[in-house]
């Protein structure tokens, strides 16, 4: 919310930038190499993530600027379409799972896919340089 209240695209941009520099900066752009288990706070971190890519890509294709960073850049996988609530359970072999028959409210893996492609566009139009 904080990056739409901003007075100036030059601003948002800038926070914006910062924002994902700071989120590679630890790391939350890669993939976990020996996690074969989902954590919360990973999984968090991925939307976290995966949100900044979505912003930067919608303000780039509107802007008509290049893209903070690019898919090249990123090889984390795409959050769990599982809600919140069913991270964590009592057994921990039925963590992370959504109950069958009932569709998880999370679905902005679709989002994701579409401002990858958006991504894709931007970057075919806008050559920098």
């Amino acid at each position: 919310m904080l990056l739409v209240a901003q007075p100036s695209d030059l601003m948002r941009r800038c926070r914006r930038g910062t924002a994902l520099r700071f989120a590679m900066d630890i790391g939350a752009h890669r993939k976990k190499a020996y996690q074969k288990v989902p954590i919360v706070e990973d999984e968090r971190w991925k939307g976290a993530f995966w949100i900044l890519v979505i912003l930067d890509r919608q303000v780039s294709a509107h802007l008509g600027r290049s893209c903070c960073v690019q898919d090249e850049e990123i090889d984390l996988k795409l959050p769990l379409e599982v809600d919140d609530e069913y991270w964590e359970q009592p057994d921990p072999t039925q963590g992370f799972e959504q109950p069958h028959g009932k569709p998880s409210r999370v679905s902005f893996l679709i989002v994701i896919e579409f401002i990858e492609i958006s991504g894709v566009a931007t970057r075919t139009i806008v050559r920098p340089g």
